[in-house]
Order: structure tokens, then C-alpha cells, then sequence
């Protein structure tokens, strides 16, 4: 009788942890997958990736060396690749877009999206915008995309002035 239990128990068990691994290995698959796409976009330009950070569908990295900024965004299967080369921008600043709801103290304030925006120092060039976050298309809640797009700002704000 206890070994019936014992096995209904570790089917249970089994049968739980089974989605939660397959969504474990599919996250770890995309996260290689868009690594691998950020390599070979470096490796095209003869470049370095001294930093990087991987978050939902977005890569970023750079070669802190020759001051080159790679983007890769994946949507439906295939890659939206960017690189920069930081020598020609003047700046570089985050856009936060955002839509508020309710009233009175109960108002808030949702991020639809999250873009780094860089302006190149020939005015006439438009500016480049990096989505690093979309409502519309990403999951529905911030899973530290906030926190990575201020630090890119930081970290690209930081090579523009070396």
C-alpha cells in the first residue's frame, strides 16, 4: 500500500515539474540562441564583446575597446540587429513611455515601452532608437528591463565622454 502512494506521489510530483523544465530549458534555448546571434553580429564587424547583458528578446553588448555598441532584438524568429559605432554620437538618453490609470490616490502608471535613444552628433542624421521593451510584444510586467536600459544609458553615457 505504501508504495502505491509513494508512486502516485512522484507521478504528481512529475507531472508538475514537467512544464517548469520545459519552460526553464525553452528560456535557457533562447537566451543561447540570441548569443549566439550577438557573436556572430560582432564576429561580421571585426569586433570585441567586453560587456553584455540578455534580457526577454534583447542582446546588448560592447567593445569598450573600439567603442562599438551591438543590438540584437529577436521577434517571430528572426533577428533585428544594430551596431553603432559610439565615435559618431553625442548622446544618449532613455525614453520611457508610459500610460496612467484610476483616479485620485489610486492612479497608476504603466511602462508600455522602453527605448535607449541615441543622437548622432551630424544633426542632420535622424535619431537611432533601441527598443529594449514593448508591451505590446514583450511579456505583459518588467522583469528588470528598467534596471538594464538605465545601466546601458550609464555605460554608453560613459563611453561618449572617454
Amino acid at each position: 500500500m505504501e508504495f502505491g502512494t509513494i508512486g502516485i506521489g512522484l507521478i504528481v510530483v512529475l507531472l508538475c515539474a514537467w512544464p517548469v523544465a520545459m519552460l526553464m530549458r525553452s528560456r535557457t534555448k533562447r537566451k543561447n540562441e540570441i548569443l549566439k546571434t550577438l557573436k556572430t553580429l560582432a564576429d561580421s564587424h571585426a569586433l570585441h564583446i567586453a560587456q553584455q547583458d540578455v534580457w526577454s528578446n534583447t542582446a546588448i553588448g560592447m567593445d569598450t575597446q573600439k567603442k562599438h555598441l551591438l543590438f540584437v532584438r529577436m521577434q517571430n524568429d528572426s533577428a533585428s540587429t544594430t551596431v553603432v559605432d559610439l565615435n559618431n554620437i553625442a548622446l544618449c538618453n532613455v525614453n520611457k513611455s508610459s500610460s496612467s490609470f484610476g483616479e485620485g490616490n489610486e492612479r497608476y502608471s504603466v511602462i508600455e515601452q522602453l527605448e535607449i535613444v541615441l543622437q548622432p552628433m551630424d544633426k542632420s542624421k535622424g535619431l537611432m532608437v533601441l527598443p529594449c521593451y514593448d508591451a505590446s510584444e514583450d511579456s505583459a510586467s518588467l522583469t528588470g528591463q528598467l534596471q538594464l536600459v538605465d545601466k546601458w544609458q550609464a555605460i554608453i553615457q560613459q563611453q561618449l565622454t572617454k
